[in-house]
């Protein structure tokens, strides 16, 4: 993809509104701080960034057909966005298949870049660690600074970013020598 005439065009597929709208509201917040910018300093290379944002109402579908529109009728060059894992692993796909790079400042999964096959997404990134990473850290935070042996884990058991938290959490804990004596959802 290039850009035409006087405009470089990005999407934005947000979740603007429904569950999660604060995620995305942030970040599109954000993202049309950097446009205003960037454009006032002369844009990129000459060329004015125009910024087409589409809103996936924080549902897997709504994602992918925000991303087949901004792909396919917007053309544009790159897409930033979704927000979460499951809206961005929502997305890879069409990412993939029209070569167009997308970004997300916070899908943690480690499925939005790397499949279960250890197959990478080519056209996938992210700006934020990967859920097991965090959990890790957590667990060495806990092992290390506040001495902890033995833990009980609280986790959302319907959020697969809590739960992914969770396991890496458990796993590091137990690595550390400490014991999970409790696990409640």
């Amino acid at each position: 993809n290039v850009a035409d005439g006087d405009t470089i065009k990005i999407g934005a597929n947000l979740e603007l509104s429904g569950n999660v709208a604060s995620y995305g509201s942030s970040i599109n917040d954000g993202v049309n701080l950097a446009v205003e910018e960037i454009n006032a300093n002369g844009g990129i290379n000459g060329k004015q960034i125009e910024l087409i944002a589409v809103d996936n109402k924080s549902e897997n579908a709504e994602a992918t057909t925000a991303a087949i529109r901004l792909a396919e009728q917007e053309k544009v060059v790159a897409m930033i966005g979704p927000a979460t894992s499951g809206n961005s692993v929502a997305t890879v796909q069409i990412a993939n298949q029209h070569k167009i790079p997308m970004v997300t400042a916070s899908g943690t999964a480690p499925n939005v870049t790397e499949n279960a096959d250890g197959s990478i997404n080519e056209y996938a990134f992210r700006t934020c660690f990967i859920d097991p990473f965090q959990g890790t850290v957590a667990a060495n935070f806990a092992t290390n600074e506040l001495g902890a042996k033995n833990v009980a884990i609280f986790a959302d058991n319907s959020s697969d970013y809590a739960k992914g938290l969770a396991a890496s959490f458990k796993e590091t804990i137990e690595a550390n020598g400490g014991t999970v004596i409790a696990e409640a959802a």
